[in-house]
């Protein structure tokens, strides 16, 4: 049986999460923008992502996860700012940004490598700590594009004025501070996609000593 798989740390969010996603909602409801957003509980740090893993590798991956944090110190930072993937032009991805807590990239690089040794493909991009809070699901459609499985789907296209007062609330939120990381521990999720939303599990805990 496959599960679909992601390693996260937890993170602590103070009311201004939930602030933000009201105004997002607000922006989506005057201009047309369909955004689905993460729940409070749901919000993570994601360190490594692995797709459809079958159960049986389960065991390789907790290897590399305890190789990757054992004997670490807590971890600590701040929750603060805000930013877009892939481009401000193409907001599909909004995420809260993060202070201090540099030793989470250490913890993704060796992830990273552990993992390869075992058959996953390594990222290709730098990493970027950063909680989701909430992905665009529909814009205005324009186009055809290719879709994950080769299949062609309606491509997002951004009106001017989603973009810009999307840019807006970006702005205003900038110097906000969200919350809190006191990282202990690094978490093997599973993922089950429903009509909902994804569901999450804690597969595994590794914590830190």
């Amino acid at each position: 049986m496959a599960l679909r798989l992601f390693i996260s740390t937890d993170v602590i969010l103070t009311e201004e999460y939930d602030h933000f996603q009201r105004a997002l909602l607000d922006i989506g409801m005057k201009t047309g923008l369909k955004i689905k957003m993460v729940k409070k509980e749901d919000a993570h740090i994601t360190l490594k992502f692995l797709g459809d893993v079958k159960s049986e590798k389960i065991e390789d991956i907790v290897l590399a996860m305890e190789r990757s944090v054992g004997g670490m110190q807590p971890i600590f930072g701040t929750l603060k700012g805000t930013g877009v993937f892939p481009s401000p032009q193409k907001p599909r991805v909004i995420w809260i940004g993060v202070e201090g807590a540099e030793s989470l990239a250490d913890i993704a690089e060796s992830l990273d490598e552990e993992l390869s040794s075992h058959g996953f493909k390594k990222e290709n991009r730098d990493f970027i700590p950063h909680v989701t809070v909430g992905r665009v699901k529909q814009a205005g459609q324009g186009g055809k594009g290719r879709g994950r499985r080769g299949k062609r789907k309606p491509t997002t296209v951004f009106t001017p004025d989603q973009i810009s007062q999307i840019s807006a609330l970006l702005e205003e939120y900038s110097n906000t501070t969200f919350g809190d990381i006191k990282a202990e521990s690094i978490k093997l999720m599973s993922s089950k996609l429903t009509p909902g939303g994804p569901v999450y599990r804690v597969v595994k805990e590794v914590r830190f000593f």
